[in-house]
Formats: C-alpha cells, sequence, structure tokens
C-alpha cells in the first residue's frame, strides 16, 4: 500500500435538499464519508481517506466530516442523520465516544452504530447482511473475507470471517490504493500492448485491487508468472511507467484468493442451499470474471451480482428508514457465527488451494 494518506472528494450534484445524512464505512485503511440527501433520496457527495491511521479515531472521523462539509458548503444544521459501520473494537469505541459535539454538530443529529454480530465479525458486515435477499449468500473481501447466508429452509442467517492479507482491499500491494479517482483500475493486452485504465482519466496514483487480479491472470496466461505464483524472468511488472506488481503483491494476492476459495468451499457446504449470491468489495469494480478467473471464486450456476460496497448502501438503508436499524438489529441477534468450526479445516485446505 503507498503510505502516503490520500484523500479523494467527488461530488455527484449541484443541488440537495437542506436534509441530509452523513454515513462513515470504516475500515482498517480507510474512511469512506457519504453523504445522502434524505429529501431526494440520492447521494451527493462522497470522501475517502486511505492510507495509514494515526491518531484517534473520533479526531479523524471529526476532520474529516468538517473538512468535508466545508468542501461541499454543507451547513451543521442540515445533517440529520450520521450512520457507522466499522470493525468490531472500532463499532464498541465510536458508539461510546462519538456525539454530536464531537463532530462539531448541533444537538439535534441522530447518530447510529451498525450493530456487531460477534467477537470477530462487525458492523460493516451486518450493514452488508441488509441487502441480502432471503435465500441468498453474501460475501465481503476487504482485510478479511465476511460470508453470510440465509438458505431456503432456514431463515437463520450463518456467519463466518476468514483473515486475508489485503490483496483485496489496497493494503497488500506496494503500489496499492482503492478505486478511487487516478487508480488504475484495469489491465489488459490490446494487439501485444499492455492497456490499463485511470478512473476518471486523470493521472495515475497506483493500482487498485481490480487492476491487481486483471494484471495477475494476465501474467499466469503469458508464462510471466508459473501456476506457483513465481515471477520468471523479471523483479516487477510494470503498469505504466510508474507502478508496477512485485513478486510480493503477486505472493500476497495468491494467498487470499487460496483463503478465499477454501472459504466458499467450506461455507457454502455447511450454508445450505440458496437461490442467488451477492459479491461485495473493490476487486468487483471491474474484475469479478477475473476473480473467477484465478480461481478466488467460484462459478455459481444461481443468480450472481457484483458491487463495490454493500456495506455503504446498507447504512443508507437504515439512513433512509428507521425499521431498517431495527432489522440490522435483529439480524445480528441472531446470526450464527460458524468460524471456529471451520478455522481448523480452511488452514489445510487453503494450502490445497495456492496454485492458479
Amino acid at each position: 500500500m503507498i503510505n502516503k494518506p490520500m484523500i479523494f472528494r467527488e461530488k455527484y450534484r449541484s443541488e440537495r435538499s437542506n436534509r441530509l445524512a452523513a454515513v462513515f464505512d470504516i475500515t482498517d485503511n480507510s474512511i469512506v464519508l457519504v453523504f445522502y440527501d434524505l429529501s431526494l433520496s440520492r447521494r451527493y457527495a462522497r470522501t475517502v481517506l486511505f492510507g495509514e491511521r494515526k491518531g484517534d479515531i473520533t479526531q479523524a472521523i471529526a476532520d474529516l466530516l468538517g473538512s468535508s462539509m466545508q468542501e461541499y458548503n454543507i451547513a451543521a444544521g442540515t445533517v440529520e442523520k450520521v450512520g457507522f459501520a466499522a470493525s468490531v473494537a472500532l463499532s464498541v469505541y465510536i458508539g461510546e465516544t462519538v456525539t454530536p459535539a464531537e463532530l462539531y454538530l448541533r444537538s439535534e443529529p441522530e447518530i447510529f452504530v451498525m450493530p456487531i454480530i460477534s467477537a470477530a465479525i462487525g458492523g460493516r458486515f451486518t450493514a452488508s447482511l441488509l441487502t441480502l435477499p432471503h435465500s441468498g449468500l453474501a460475501a465481503d473481501f476487504g482485510g478479511k473475507l465476511c460470508m453470510g447466508a440465509a438458505g431456503i429452509s432456514d431463515k437463520k442467517v450463518r456467519c463466518a470471517s476468514f483473515p486475508l492479507m489485503g490483496a483485496f482491499d489496497g493494503s497488500a500491494a506496494e503500489s496499492g490504493v482503492i478505486c478511487e479517482r487516478g487508480a488504475i483500475d484495469e489491465v489488459r493486452r490490446d494487439n501485444g500492448t499492455l492497456c490499463y485504465g485511470v478512473v476518471s482519466d486523470t493521472q495515475s496514483v497506483g493500482i487498485a485491487p481490480s487492476a491487481l487480479v486483471q494484471a495477475a491472470e494476465l501474467m499466469i496466461a503469458e508464462g510471466i508468472a508459473d501456476r506457483d505464483g513465481i515471477m520468471l524472468d523479471r523483479d516487477h511488472f510494470y503498469i505504466g511507467e510508474d507502478f508496477y506488481v512485485t513478486q510480493r503483491d503477486l505472493r500476497a494476492l495468491q494467498t487470499d484468493k487460496a483463503r478465499c476459495a477454501a472459504a466458499f468451499e467450506l461455507f457454502t457446504r455447511e450454508a445450505g442451499d440458496f437461490s442467488a449470491v451477492f459479491l461485495s468489495g473493490e476487486p468487483f469494480v471491474r474484475g469479478a470474471e477475473s476473480m473467477i478467473s484465478i480461481g478466488a471464486v467460484p462459478r455459481f450456476e444461481c443468480r450472481t451480482g457484483f458491487c463495490r460496497n454493500s456495506a455503504e448502501q446498507g447504512l443508507i438503508m437504515c439512513a433512509e428508514n428507521d425499521r431498517e436499524l431495527e432489522r440490522a438489529v435483529l439480524i445480528a441477534e441472531n446470526a450464527e457465527d460458524i468460524t471456529e468450526r471451520l478455522l481448523e479445516e480452511h488452514e489445510k485446505l487453503y494450502v490445497e488451494k495456492l496454485s492458479f
């Protein structure tokens, strides 16, 4: 991951009402802030802080909110709701410490934190599960792989989480970034020439996970790396002049793809039948087919959907409708975390799936 913190800002519209929600999706290496217009039912603006964080998380949240409101000319009185989805530890801390005063807002805004499912599965995945219809399987790829499924015959959601190295959230690659303005988000070969796409067609700032997956697929297909993940004739695979994939990057991707493949095999065996699959994460901006090609994700016979960030949508659902927040609490209370009974076999199985 590129160590220097980056801030990305995007204003989607020029018109808005005076009823906004500010929702925060917080991971180990990013804070995503979305302003959602409650009256017009649409996203208004988005700010992303990517990179290593230092200091208190409450201050980081307040600083990002304050600078974004200034940038987008949003008055404090227009923010009616503030929502958070985060890891277990951060969810607890935010729930205990964050107040409107801490965020320099007026006293009226409602603050909500997505409930955690277990000691290992935080509120981010609870938010993701809100977007899951009945008898479906959801998986979110980030610093860890979180999976949940509600079977056709059993409406109780079974969940599990598996550790990853960070190939799918931009943190493991030396030139890694998330898919924001300036990120290289796709790689392809066109008549022998290596071509790549950059978000917003601007100067590139790094390689997004979707491009990393596509680059690995291309390297294997062209013999630049073998199926054991070893680069054969070079130490760096350049994408453009400034950014490249290293042997270490490829190893991280190889490990994470194997862990994901093993997790899907074990979890789907436990979960029973389901009618649809929904996969969320940075690689699915453009790399869904490549994720299947390298073996990170199986090709499901049922309906399969892909999105970049289901947690963000779950937060917006709660901001729009208090009943969705009540449903999130019920999901968290009734979910069954089956991680422990899968982990031992998972550690053995993922080794068998390391080969590309």
